[in-house]
Order: C-alpha cells, then structure tokens, then sequence
C-alpha cells in the first residue's frame, strides 16, 4: 500500500499513525530529530506497535558535525542527473 501524507499537518500525522499501527515495518528518511518532533519517532511508535521495526536513512548518519545536513537521494532510472 502506498499513500502520500503531508506531516505538516495535524489531520496527516494522525492518518500516519493509524497507518504504522496496521504496519510491519517503518522506513523513514527525514533529517535525525524530525520525526520525534512530529511524535513519529521510534518510542512514540513503538508505544502503538511494539513489534514494529522502524529504519530511519540518512545521508550522513544520525549525529555527527554533517547529521543535519540533506543529501539523500534518488538514483532512479532514467534520472540524467545520476547515471
């Protein structure tokens, strides 16, 4: 299943969380502290599914002098920009 939110909105971030409760798995790639400051990190999550596996991405690591930094991206194909 794949549905596109808008976590900068209340009525979203509430869509989420019921979403991550049917959910297995949670893979996020926002920059570290995002999450927790919409209360969808890992302990908010993990108080409504305790099974839940949650992977947060990021370019340069969680903490660190670069961790703030955004540089994920897409290697698609067909993507001039990175062959």
């Amino acid at each position: 299943m794949q549905q596109a939110l808008d976590l900068k909105h209340a009525d979203d971030i509430e869509q989420a969380k019921a979403l991550i409760k049917t959910a297995d798995v949670v893979i996020e790639n926002n920059r570290p502290g995002v999450m927790n400051r919409l209360g969808l990190g890992y302990e908010d999550m993990r108080a409504l599914k305790p099974s839940l596996v949650y992977c947060s991405i990021s370019a340069y690591g969680q903490t660190g002098p670069r961790s703030q930094e955004r540089r994920f991206q897409s290697h698609r194909a067909g993507d001039e920009r990175h062959p």
